[in-house]
C-alpha cells in the first residue's frame, strides 16, 4: 500500500530525509491556508444577510443566501430553512429579523372595469391609499336605498364543528342563537337540524384535482343518494383561483362544473348553482405569495366552458370572497375595497347580454387580520410563522362590520345581491399563524356557546323582519 511504502521509505533516510519531509509539511499547510483564505470570486446573484448592499442582517438560524433580484436566476441553497406550505393570500415570512413585513409584493394587482370577454387582460398596479386611522366605507351611491335589513339575505358559515364531541347538537345550538337564514359548512354532508327556519346551501369543493380528485367524487355520490333538501343550493368550488384552497385551474373547474350541475339537475331540476365563489375580482393581494384575479381566472374559465360545451357556465348566480388583503396596511379593514370587488363583478355581467340578469351572492366577507401589526418568529423546524404584536383593533373591526352591512343592505337591490356570508362562526388559526386574527360570531363551537359582539352586532340586524322564504336567488325584491 503506497502510505505503508512512504513511511518505509522515510525511516530508511538520514536527517536531510527528515528536514525534507518537514519542508514539504510547511507549504502543504501554507497552501491549505491560502485556499481557506482567498475570498475567491464573487457567486453572480448570490449575497449574504451581512455582505456590502445588505440593509440588515437575517437571523443565523436563516443562513440567509438571498438572490439577487437584479442578477440571473441561481439554485436556491439548500440550507435554507422550510417555510410552511402557505396560502396565496398568507402574508410573506421576512427577508430580514428587524422588518416586520417585507416592503413589496409579487403578487398582481389589477384596477379598471373589465374587458369584454374573453380578451387577453393586462394587469395594472392599482394605487392603493395609505392606511387611515379609520375604516374605509366607501360612498353610498346615487340612488341607493336607506338601509333595510332582509333576514333572506343573511347567511352564517359555520366552522370548527369536527373538533366537538357532539358536532349536531353544536350545530343546531348555533344556528338557534343566531337566528339566521341561511348557512353553510366546508365539509360534506347534510347533518340534521333541528332549526327549520334555516336552510343549509350545499358546497362541493372542487379542491387541486377538479373532476378527478376523490372528494369531489364522494360529493357527487351524496347528490345522487338525494338526501338533501328541496329545493338545494348548491355553491361549486372554494377559492378556485387561490393556492391552498381549491386551486383548481379554469379547464378543470369547467369540466367539474359541468358534471356537477348534470348529476344535481338530475337529482332536483329545481336546484340553483352559484360559482365559482373566486377569492376577490379586480385586485389581489400585497406582501403576499400572489394569486391570479378573479377577473383574469374567470375569463379563462368563461373560455375554457365555451370552448368545450359550447354555452355559458351554468351558473344560477356568480359569487365571490371580498377580502382586504394588503399585508403592509393592518389591521385588514377596508371595507371600501370589498365593496368595490362587488361593484365590478356586477358592471362585468351586466356588459354580458348571457348574464345581466344573474345575480351575486357574497359568499364569504369579513377580516383575515385583526391586529394592527404582526412579527415573524421561526419554529423549531425553521418554519417562519406570524405572530401577533400591537393591538388587536375590535373597534375598527366593529366598525368595519357595521359599514359593510350598512353598504350590502343599502345597495342590494341595486346590485342585485342575493346573500351574504360573513366568515365565520367560530374563527381557527390558518397555516401561516398559530393565532386567529379575524371575525368570531361565537365564543365558542360547543352547544354552550354564546354570541360575541360580533355575533350581536350581526345578528340585532334580524330582529323586526322575516324569516327565510326559500326564494330562488333570481327572485330579490
Amino acid at each position: 500500500m503506497a502510505r505503508s511504502s512512504t513511511k518505509n521509505n522515510v525511516k530508511k533516510g538520514g536527517p536531510g530525509s527528515w528536514f525534507g519531509l518537514a519542508l514539504v509539511l510547511l507549504l502543504g499547510v501554507a497552501l491549505g491556508l491560502g485556499v481557506l483564505l482567498w475570498p475567491g470570486p464573487a457567486t453572480p446573484g448570490l449575497q449574504t444577510a451581512g455582505s456590502a448592499g445588505s440593509t440588515a442582517t437575517a437571523p443565523a438560524s436563516a443562513l440567509a443566501l438571498r438572490p439577487d433580484p437584479t442578477a440571473p436566476p441561481t439554485r436556491r441553497p439548500t440550507a435554507t430553512p422550510t417555510a410552511k406550505p402557505t396560502i396565496g393570500y398568507a402574508p410573506v415570512q421576512p427577508a430580514t429579523a428587524s422588518a416586520s413585513l417585507p416592503t413589496s409584493s409579487p403578487a398582481i394587482l389589477a384596477a379598471s372595469p373589465p374587458p369584454p370577454p374573453f380578451s387577453p387582460t393586462a394587469t395594472a398596479q392599482a394605487n392603493l391609499p395609505a392606511m387611515s386611522p379609520t375604516v374605509n366605507l366607501p360612498t353610498l351611491p346615487v340612488g341607493s336605498q336607506p338601509p333595510t335589513a332582509n333576514a333572506d339575505r343573511y347567511g352564517l358559515i359555520v366552522t370548527g364543528l369536527e373538533k366537538e364531541p357532539d358536532p349536531t347538537a353544536s350545530l343546531n345550538h348555533a344556528l338557534s342563537l343566531s337566528n339566521l337564514g341561511w348557512w353553510y359548512q366546508y365539509g360534506p354532508g347534510s347533518p340534521p337540524v333541528s332549526v327549520k327556519t334555516t336552510r343549509q346551501i350545499y358546497l362541493i369543493r372542487t379542491w387541486h384535482g377538479g373532476a378527478a380528485n376523490g372528494g369531489f367524487e364522494a360529493w357527487l355520490d351524496f347528490v345522487r343518494a338525494g338526501k338533501f333538501t328541496r329545493p338545494s343550493f348548491w355553491l361549486i368550488g372554494n377559492e378556485p383561483n387561490v393556492p391552498g384552497q381549491d386551486n383548481t385551474s379554469p379547464e378543470v373547474y369547467a369540466e367539474a362544473l359541468h358534471r356537477a350541475a348534470e348529476t344535481i339537475r338530475a337529482a332536483d331540476p329545481q336546484a340553483t348553482l352559484i360559482g365559482p365563489n373566486v377569492l376577490n375580482w379586480s385586485v389581489t393581494c400585497q406582501a403576499c405569495p400572489g394569486f391570479p384575479s378573479g377577473l383574469d381566472w374567470t375569463n379563462s374559465m368563461r373560455a375554457a366552458y365555451r370552448a368545450r360545451f359550447g354555452t355559458e357556465p351554468p351558473l344560477d348566480a356568480w359569487s365571490l370572497h371580498a377580502y382586504d388583503l394588503n399585508w403592509n396596511r393592518l389591521p385588514l379593514i377596508d371595507q371600501g375595497q370589498d365593496a368595490a370587488q362587488i361593484e365590478a363583478l356586477r358592471r362585468y355581467l351586466d356588459a354580458v347580454p348571457a348574464l345581466t340578469a344573474k345575480p351575486i351572492w357574497l359568499t364569504e366577507f369579513g377580516v383575515v387580520w385583526g391586529y394592527d401589526d404582526l412579527k415573524w418568529e421561526q419554529n423549531g423546524a425553521g418554519e417562519w410563522i406570524a405572530q401577533p404584536r400591537g393591538t388587536y383593533r375590535q373597534d375598527l373591526l366593529e366598525a368595519y362590520l357595521r359599514g359593510s352591512l350598512d353598504w350590502l343592505e343599502s345597495n342590494a337591490g341595486r346590485l342585485r345581491l342575493g346573500r351574504w356570508f360573513l366568515f365565520t362562526s367560530r374563527g381557527e388559526a390558518e397555516s401561516f399563524s398559530p393565532v386567529f386574527g379575524g371575525i368570531s360570531l361565537f365564543d365558542a363551537s360547543s352547544p354552550q356557546a354564546h354570541l360575541t359582539s360580533f355575533g350581536r352586532l350581526y345578528t340585532e340586524r334580524l330582529k323586526t323582519t322575516s324569516k327565510p322564504t326559500g326564494r330562488r336567488p333570481l327572485e330579490i325584491s
